[in-house]
């Protein structure tokens, strides 16, 4: 098994069990999940029995006011990322962000498979359990078949990628290091492949998600059921857990 970045795999006292109920598709039967918990880790805000995020996402009926906004998004997405309605307690954070990965995500010169593979493989250099199990399932709804997103971290040997696909996932993982490892020689390839604008937009794919790899990693949030269910599925072969990240019924 490859080890990932990120947090230390899970003890003996975390959620193992629950993950693999949503591996092996009784991810939707809450008696299932809770029959599966396991005692919580030391140190984390509880309420009952529950582990909770460090700050807990507002409810979509408490910001009326961005609904329509929170509705764009789901339309998107398929579902509410609570990542975001932990943003709606400051309105004109989450309104100011969400303007700003629209405009990175949106239509560009970089096709939108190619954004979330970045996007995927930058988030896995940088530790985030959350965004890369948000950045797979996103980058298999844009038609990125599944063996490749499974192999996205080898992409430096793996067949299934170009030689410009290996320009951009190598930018994007050493530009999520901290301290960021890009050099010349990167760009010296990139530019084989890509032209200054393209370049540009692969950059502001990798930072946006810089900005979400700490805000989902610092706040604990919790993923939702749709890249949950993905992530054991299609991530876990390769070390992935969710950790801090697991959901509570």
């Amino acid at each position: 098994m490859i080890e990932l970045p990120g947090e230390a795999p899970a003890s003996n006292l975390e959620s193992t069990n629950r993950e693999r109920v949503y591996a092996t598709g009784s991810w939707r039967d809450r008696d299932s999940i809770a029959a599966a918990q396991v005692p919580v880790r030391p140190g984390r805000k509880q309420k009952g029995e529950t582990i909770l995020a460090n700050v807990e996402p507002l409810r979509v009926e408490d910001v009326p006011e961005l609904a329509s906004l929170i509705g764009q998004v789901s339309a998107a997405m398929g579902f509410v990322p609570n990542s975001l309605l932990t943003m709606a307690r400051c309105p004109e954070i989450m309104r100011g962000f969400t303007q700003l990965v629209t405009a990175v995500l949106g239509p560009g010169e970089i096709a939108a498979d190619l954004k979330l593979l970045v996007a995927h493989v930058g988030s896995t250099a940088a530790g985030c359990r959350y965004c890369q199990a948000h950045t797979a399932g996103a980058a298999a709804r844009f038609g990125v078949e599944v063996d490749k997103i499974e192999a996205a971290w080898q992409f430096e040997t793996d067949i299934r990628f170009s030689a410009s696909e290996r320009a951009a996932l190598r930018l994007a993982r050493d530009a999520a290091l901290v301290p960021i490892a890009t050099t010349p020689e990167h760009f010296l390839e990139l530019r084989r492949h890509f032209s200054e604008n393209q370049i540009v937009e692969l950059v502001a794919v990798i930072a946006i998600f810089g900005w979400l790899n700490r805000w989902n990693d610092t706040m604990a949030t919790q993923l939702e059921d749709e890249p949950m269910r993905f992530a054991c599925q299609h991530l876990a072969g390769r070390g992935w857990q969710a950790g801090k990240h697991l959901p509570w019924p």
